[in-house]
């Protein structure tokens, strides 16, 4: 889950070099791309910030971090993780499947 947002959810450009397909199941590559909202050009689009708050500016009362704060073991495979998103506080819950993200649901607050 660490690496997943390190190197998708809060990278700055989400052109990473890691292959996605290494950290997230077929259903949650298909969920990700029905949820891509802009046009895509080539190849797959991911909506990898349905995995984060949906605040577009940090906030201006923090530094403006992103980062995992807490990741919670909560039921039948699913971890709810706590993070700040620009400074905004943020949930998501994901379900891990054979080492993978296979579904995620955002928390709102």
């Amino acid at each position: 889950i660490n690496t997943v947002y390190e190197q998708f959810v809060f990278a700055i450009d989400s052109q990473s070099d890691e292959n996605p397909e290494k950290y997230f199941s077929d259903n949650a590559l298909k969920k990700l791309q029905k949820d891509y909202e802009f046009d895509c050009d080539e190849g797959s689009c991911y909506a990898f910030y349905a995995l984060r708050t949906e605040m577009q500016d940090s906030n201006p009362d923090t530094d403006g971090a992103s980062k995992i704060c807490d990741i919670e073991l909560d039921r039948d495979g699913w971890y709810i993780v706590s993070y700040s998103d620009m400074g905004w506080t943020g949930k998501t819950r994901i379900k891990i499947i054979d080492g993978k993200v296979d579904d995620y649901q955002r928390i709102e607050p």
